[in-house]
Parts: C-alpha cells; structure tokens; sequence
C-alpha cells in the first residue's frame, strides 16, 4: 500500500516532534533523575571524551587508555542537579594503586572534591587485617583491639591510625607543637593559592599579609583568606582586583590584608588563601605562629637557597621556568629537575624530610604538609593510606576509611563514587570531571596504563513539579 504525500509530511512532522519531544524532556528531566552513558564506541554528546590527549590513547574497540595523570571529562546538561553517581568500569593490568575521580568545586585555585574508585592498599589490608564495616565505612585493624568502629572512635588511639578519605579530628594540642618567636622565612614570596594549618597561641590569630598582582592575565584577581575551625568557615575576608585587567604584565603596588580573631577555643585551626597565579604573596608577618602549609606551594621567588620541612610520604616538583631547573636535596636523597612541565617525584626515606632549594619559581607538593620550620611541622590529619604510603614502613596498626572495593564483572572492575553538585562549579552548561591515577606519567617511557571501557553518569536533582511549587510559594 503506496502512502501518499500528504501522509509522508505527517510522518516527517510527527518524527520532527518527537526528536524535538525527546530533546526537551533531556534538557528538562522533568521527573529530576537521568543517567548518561559513553561506553567508547563513538562519541557522547553528553559526556565528553578524556582530555588532553596526549595522557590518553585514542579509543579502540569500545576501551580506552589512561597513560597520564590526571585526564578531565565535561558532563554537558542543560539544567543543574543536586547529585551524581559517577561509575566507572575499568581494568588496572600494572596494579597501579590508587584511582580516583573528581568534579570541579573551584575553578580560582582549580580545587577537585575526589572520591576513590580503587585503593590497593586498602584492597590488601581487607584481606589480611581485620576488617570492620559499617556501610562504606570500614576499619583495618593489624591486630584486633576493638570490637567495633563505634569503640575505636570513642576511644581512637593517638599514633599509629591512618586514614583514607576520612577525617579524624585532633581536638588537643599536638604534644611537641610550641609557639613560634617567627613566622615563615619572610624572603620567600608564594604565587597562587595556599592553605596552611596553625594552633593560635593563647586563642588568637594574627596575621598579615602582602599581596601584588602581576597583572599577566586579563581576568579579575581577587583575594579572599577564609579561616577554618574543623570543617567550620569561621570568617572571610578579602581584596578585589587592583583595576588593571589588561594583561600588560604592570605588577601592582604592594596591598595588605589582615586575619585578626580574639578568644579561639585552643585547637587547629585552618586558613586558606584564595587566589589565582596572578596573585603573589610576597610577606607573611606571623609573628607567634607556626604554619604548615597544606599539600601544595608554588616557591615563587626568594634571594637565598631555602630550606623546608615535610612529612609528605612522596614529593614532587614542577617548574614551568628554564631558569628554576636544579636538583633538589630531598633528606639525603636527590630529586633532579631536569625539565619544564614535566612533574618529577621522589619518595623520602624518612618520616620528617629536609628539602633544599637552590632556586625559586617552582611547584613543590606532596601528601603531607611544608613547614619553613623543622620545629613548627605538625600536621592535624592522620597518615593518608593512598598510592605511596606502606602502613609497614610507617607503622601504622590501624585504619579507618570511607572505602569499598570496586567489584568485578566479566573481566573489568567496577566502582562508584557520589558527588554533591550543589556545591560544584558549573559554567557553559557543563560540570567538569577527573579521574586521577597518581602514578602514571606519560612521559616516563614506562609501558603502565588503566583501561576504561565505560562512564555511567546517574544524576539526581528536583522534579519539574517541585520546581514550580517553589515558584509558586515564593510569590
């Protein structure tokens, strides 16, 4: 039976409705809940393919593989979501030990929320410690002391207790922490954005600091110091840009800032400064301070060869400058920094390290903190078992994690990690995510690399419904 022309219109029509139909229900996820999939066979419109191409390999036969750290994915929506539920399924043939993914919280200091996918270490203690759960909650006792987790928070022991992807609070004064009759050596200037732990000496923090900008980029460059108690924002405060958003590399004329509060409850306290790499902080007046600095700092200029302190269980360095290239004394090992955007890392051999810097511009991080003083090092967070850390080598009895094993299915591993989206950063329609596998460098010529043949994205957000109820009440 031949149809005519009039009804093939209306079958192109009722076709284009229906595209359209489905379009708008995919922006508008009326019911509040939709799930995205690449599974590496072609391209997704949704979920973006792995970046920056030169730290993956390019898809073959629905797999794709990861030679470098990190690798970023967008997730492109037309509405925002409350949650997702991101699932990976992988292969890890080199043992690499951790893999973890991300979204994008702060796109200023680039800060990534991470949650684990795979701990090898944890993996191993599950199967020859003893192992407590509660839900995702798990403890990992060398030998068996309590009966339950419950028991082992109310009674945690002070030494000797790493954790992973939990944190336990310290609510006394580390036992050999002393106030400081100095701050940080005044002569070393720090690009960019940092965090720093202190305990206030008598319940008061006083600090101040000098900041210009060097004006190399055409966006804004605010500064904001948010102060910490916990996981607490006690205060905020901050500077705008200094007017000058042409890019012209005219730095600033110094601008100072001060952190003042009175009557602190005795304890640590955190203080983070908020800025992007235009941003240089050339003085910390801290006097009756000792500050160890959280994970990350970028040394950008100092006169004289410095020395710092960690208790980072792997360090590395990065410079994106020529002239910063040197070897870095690294206790009594060496870390040779022998080339630009490249990041080198060395494993100290003990507990507390001495680095020393011969010149400056150049990124040092690690898992532990820094401290321009041997004697002002303290760090509030217990061991993190993750990657490079042996509980042996250390002498860690006991672990608490918020942690499940991936699990199989016909050959690949799978696992899962929640994020809150209310607070990540979303611009252009897309929220951004990693997956971090801190050990492979592709550029170490060393043939290791996790396979993903899928990405499963499960959003949850507010119904179409609730969303006018909202309206409606509000006016």
């Amino acid at each position: 039976m031949w149809i005519t022309v009039k009804q093939f219109r209306m079958i192109l029509w009722l076709i284009l409705v229906i595209f359209i139909g489905w379009l708008f229900w995919q922006a508008v996820v009326p019911g509040g809940q939709i799930s995205y999939v690449y599974d590496f066979s072609r391209e997704n419109y949704f979920i973006n393919k792995l970046t920056p191409p030169d730290r993956v390999v390019l898809p073959a036969e629905g797999e794709q593989k990861i030679i470098g750290n990190p690798v970023y994915f967008a997730l492109r929506t037309a509405r925002t979501f409350d949650r997702a539920r991101l699932t990976v399924k992988f292969r890890n043939p080199r043992n690499l030990p951790l893999i973890e993914a991300g979204v994008l919280a702060d796109k200023t200091v680039w800060r990534y929320e991470t949650r684990p996918l795979e701990n090898l270490t944890l993996d191993r203690l599950e199967k020859n410690w003893t192992t407590t759960r509660v839900g995702p909650l798990a403890l990992y006792q060398r030998q068996k002391k309590f009966d339950s987790l419950a028991d082992f928070l109310k009674h945690t022991p002070d030494s000797a207790v790493g954790s992973y992807n939990y944190n336990l609070d310290i609510p006394v004064k580390p036992a050999d922490y002393m106030s400081a009759t100095s701050g940080p050596d005044p002569s070393v200037a720090l690009r960019g954005p940092y965090q720093f732990y202190t305990y206030p000496d008598k319940g008061s923090i006083n600090l101040k600091f000098e900041f210009i900008d060097l004006n190399e980029n055409k966006d804004a460059d605010p500064v904001d110091i948010k102060l910490y108690g916990g996981s607490k924002l006690l205060s905020e405060t901050g500077l705008p840009d200094d007017g000058i958003k042409t890019g012209s590399g005219q730095k600033s004329k110094p601008r100072f800032l001060s952190l003042n509060r009175n009557n602190l409850p005795e304890g640590v306290y955190k203080i983070e400064i908020v800025a992007n790499d235009d941003i240089v902080t050339k003085k910390i007046a801290a006097d009756g301070h000792r500050l160890s600095f959280v994970n990350r700092l970028w040394l950008a200029d100092f006169d004289a060869p410095v020395e710092l302190f960690t208790d980072s269980a792997a360090v590395s360095a990065q410079t994106i400058n020529p002239a910063a290239l040197q070897k870095i004394g690294v206790g009594g090992r060496t870390l040779d920094l022998d080339q630009t955007y490249r990041q080198f890392t060395i494993e100290p051999t003990e507990k507390i390290s001495r680095l020393r810097l011969e010149r400056p511009d150049l990124i040092l991080s690690g898992d532990g903190v820094f401290s321009f003083l041997s004697s002002g090092l303290f760090n509030p967070n217990r061991p993190k078992i993750a990657g490079r850390l042996d509980p042996d080598k250390w002498g860690i009895d006991f672990v608490i994690a918020d942690y499940e094993p991936p699990t199989d299915h016909q050959g690949w591993r799978v696992a899962s990690a929640d994020f809150n989206l209310k607070d990540a950063y979303r611009e252009f329609y897309k929220y951004n995510f990693l997956i971090s596998v801190p050990q492979l460098n592709a550029e170490d010529k060393v043939d290791d690399f996790v396979e993903i043949s899928e990405i499963k994205v499960d959003l949850t957000g507010t119904t179409l419904w609730e969303k006018f109820k909202k309206i409606w009440l509000r006016n």
